[in-house]
């Protein structure tokens, strides 16, 4: 409740993609229907938006709904867990790394 965080439809469906490998529900013990509990209660509290197209270009094409869902809500800011994002984002793009952003809001 400290932050509202955004999200879009496209980007939850990632999140089931991923959290639906084998090695990942036998390592977390989620069942599908747990998976699908966590999403929605993500959507929930979440702003969901749909991305705009973004002039800016991400590191990585794979993760250019990313900079679009960024680009789609003003002050918004990534914080991912992949250090390549973080590296070789461009300066003037809201990214900030996890254990920063988590000063930031627990100074």
């Amino acid at each position: 409740g400290n932050f509202p965080f955004i999200v879009s439809v496209a980007l939850l469906a990632e999140y089931r993609r991923v959290l639906a490998r084998d090695r990942i529900c036998v390592r977390h013990g989620l069942s599908m229907d747990e998976i699908d509990g966590i999403l929605t209660a993500i959507a929930a509290n979440a702003i969901v938006r749909e991305p705009v197209a973004s002039e800016e270009m991400a590191p990585d094409p794979g993760d250019q709904h990313l900079w679009d869902l960024l680009a789609s809500f003003s002050g918004a800011v990534l914080v991912p867990g992949d250090r390549r994002l973080i590296v070789e984002a461009a300066s003037e793009t809201s990214i900030v790394p996890p254990s920063a952003f988590v000063e930031q809001m627990f100074p």
